[in-house]
């Protein structure tokens, strides 16, 4: 599904680029800011881009990544096939023969295994931690 169906009934309410540039959702998605300053062609792209659920984050989750974000190194984020969670500077790869990923700068993060369940030793990627907290919500329990 793209933006575009997914925001459907909201945007054939909008009449004007004011109003699109301005508007957010209920849940605080904002059609605006880099979105239109692309001009129109920052705008179709954003509408045929597709949908991206956003991730939820407990508030501790959130804190702990924008802290690794803004005063770290690390820049991705994985779990290890024995439920373990890694910090990483430079994109890791996953091992093909054992239950872990390589990759400079490793970090483990044991004391956090039971945060950030949305990582899992399946991923075929490490998470980076830019993308999660440019497409995230905070929720008052991220169980929920």
């Amino acid at each position: 599904m793209t933006n575009a169906e997914k925001y459907k009934e909201e945007l054939r309410k909008l009449h004007t680029k004011t109003d699109f540039a301005t508007w957010a959702d209920e849940n605080g998605v904002r059609f605006g800011g880099s979105i239109y300053c692309g001009g129109s062609n920052g705008i179709i792209k954003w509408l045929l881009a597709e949908y991206v659920e956003p991730i939820k984050l407990s508030k501790l989750e959130y804190d702990i990544l924008k802290y690794l974000s803004d005063n770290t190194r690390h820049m991705y984020i994985t779990r290890d096939g024995n439920g373990i969670i890694f910090l990483y500077d430079v994109e890791p790869e996953k091992s093909n023969s054992a239950p872990w990923w390589t990759g400079r700068g490793m970090c483990h993060m044991s004391m956090f295994n039971k945060l950030f369940q949305f990582v899992q030793w399946e991923d075929s990627e490490p998470t980076s931690i830019q993308e999660v907290l440019e497409n995230c919500e905070v929720v008052e329990d991220a169980e929920e």
